[in-house]
């Protein structure tokens, strides 16, 4: 039932994914300055929408009506609706490097709640990979040794856990489902009940000023934003779903530690930011986690006899 890109490895799926998120989560910190959180979001998921769904007809996929689409859409309500309602919320008031931080801790949650819901057994080659990754995400972050801002904004950390957590439940319970749906058609349905719970936040928005405040945004901004969304919600949702199903939720959340130095890469590029040296050590220890996820993904692969 589960469709993916022929050939590919799960480990470039999740690595892809990962870096599509790092890449639109610069962007979607420079939107902030322009459009609100939730009118944000908003815009986001009705252009993975709207991208999603042509997709599916026009590679014929269907809706199989089942006692999981519920559950499935429940987790869109979840992932990405509340949980990125609070981490835009977060990126507000705290900077990007510090938003990294908490999702460096997301792998350890994936571990413990895989371990817990999933019964997946904490293996010591996932854990060194996600520690070996871990640690260099809090290298590139800078926040060791004063490159980064503090946690000072103790709401704005606040609403990060809060995301973090969420998104941590989603890809269990997503793993845990996600046999029973071809990957494009999940994340379809997850993404279209996040479109559902955005609207409905920003029908709850007093005196109906949000519409108002979007409309006053300039074309150039929501065509960023929708773009933002395509590569974030729509195409790295459905490469990571892709993958999920072929590797342990544990192993696929090992991938996440790629997101900021993708992030601060971006930022090196195109803002002319420079690395301090703990920060290129960070680099390498990211990499490094890369690969060893990649072995891990193609060793698990012939065990269970799916071609990487």
């Amino acid at each position: 039932m589960n469709a993916r890109p022929a050939g590919v490895s799960p480990a470039i799926l999740l690595l892809s994914a990962s870096a599509l998120w790092g890449i639109a989560t610069v962007l979607s910190k420079s939107l902030l300055s322009s459009i609100e959180p939730v009118p944000l979001l908003f815009v986001q998921l009705l252009a993975s929408c709207l991208f999603l769904w042509p997709a599916c007809l026009l590679l014929g996929r269907k809706i199989v009506w089942s006692k999981s689409l519920g559950p499935a859409a429940l987790l869109g309500v979840l992932n990405p609706g509340i949980s990125y309602t609070f981490s835009m919320m977060a990126l507000e008031r705290i900077p990007a490097s510090v938003s990294s931080i908490f999702w460096a801790t997301e792998p350890f949650l994936i571990l413990v709640l895989a371990a817990l819901v999933l019964k997946e057994r904490i293996t010591l080659a996932v854990s060194v990979v996600i520690v070996i990754g871990c640690a260099g995400a809090v290298l590139v972050t800078g926040i060791l040794f004063g490159s980064a801002n503090s946690f000072s904004d103790v709401l704005g950390s606040g609403y990060m856990t809060i995301a973090v957590l969420l998104c941590a439940i989603y890809t269990v319970m997503s793993r845990k489902i996600s046999d029973a749906f071809d990957p494009l058609v999940l994340v379809a349905v997850q993404q279209l009940a996040g479109l559902v719970w955005a609207t409905a936040l920003m029908g709850l928005m007093t005196l109906g000023e949000t519409p108002a405040r979007l409309g006053a945004v300039p074309a150039k901004e929501i065509i960023y934003a929708a773009l933002t969304g395509i590569m974030y919600y729509a195409i790295a949702y459905w490469l990571y779903l892709a993958a999920l199903n072929r590797v342990s939720a544990a192993l696929a959340g090992a991938s996440f530690n790629v997101i900021p130095v993708v992030a601060i890469g971006v930022a090196f590029v195109f803002l002319g930011e420079r690395l301090s040296e703990s920060q290129l050590i960070g680099v390498v220890l990211i990499l490094m986690s890369g690969f060893l996820l990649v072995w891990l993904t193609r060793r698990n692969s012939r065990i269970s006899g799916d071609p990487a």
